[in-house]
């Protein structure tokens, strides 16, 4: 009869002590995936978020004039590669514009913001290799919202001996707005 009482009382002081043991704490979540990771060395294009590409049209008359414009004293003898280019940006946004560099040919950009826009960013980068990080070649050395790279007859040269992808890459600093930036190469 002893060995039947003996058996409730042990199990229940194994529920008891059980019970004491579980913590009221919720059981661990675990990513399946890592969070990206971004790693920004000083050749590295700048990273941001993209702002909306518009059409030069949109961007309105101010804009394409104010370019012209600026363009004049930092251009002379190079002829427009491609057309202007414009976004619509918030603050830390960039706008990307492909291009292909030739070969011992010189380049220049002049990019200018609308109202709204306090400072502007302008940066001709390369990518001579495909497993090669971007490498920028030239950026402006202005502030507010005109930029300028490789202007006054200072424009960048391809230095290699054959075409590389490369891209001009506008950045809203700081405010919002419009901004636009037209390409020049001789």
């Amino acid at each position: 009869m002893r060995s039947l009482i003996l058996v409730p009382t042990v199990a229940a002081s194994l529920v008891v002590a059980l019970a004491a043991c579980k913590k009221d704490e919720p059981e661990p979540v675990y990513p399946t995936t890592p969070p990206p990771t971004v790693t920004q060395t000083a050749t590295a294009a700048p990273v941001g978020t993209l702002a909306t590409p518009v059409a030069a049209s949109m961007a309105g008359p101010f804009l394409t004039g104010a370019i012209q414009i600026a363009s004049q004293g930092d251009t002379k003898g190079m002829k427009e590669e491609g057309g202007t280019f414009a976004g619509q940006f918030q603050q830390g946004q960039i706008l990307e514009q492909p291009f292909q560099g030739e070969p011992g040919k010189c380049y220049t950009v002049v990019a200018m913001a609308g109202p709204g826009v306090t400072e502007l960013d302008a940066q001709i980068v390369v990518q001579p290799a495909p497993m090669l990080p971007p490498t920028i070649i030239g950026q402006d050395n202005m502030s507010g919202p005109q930029a300028t790279v490789g202007g006054g007859g200072n424009c960048v040269k391809n230095a290699t001996p054959i075409g590389v992808p490369a891209k001009v890459v506008i950045k809203v600093v700081s405010g919002s707005g419009m901004a636009g930036a037209q390409l020049y190469k001789k």
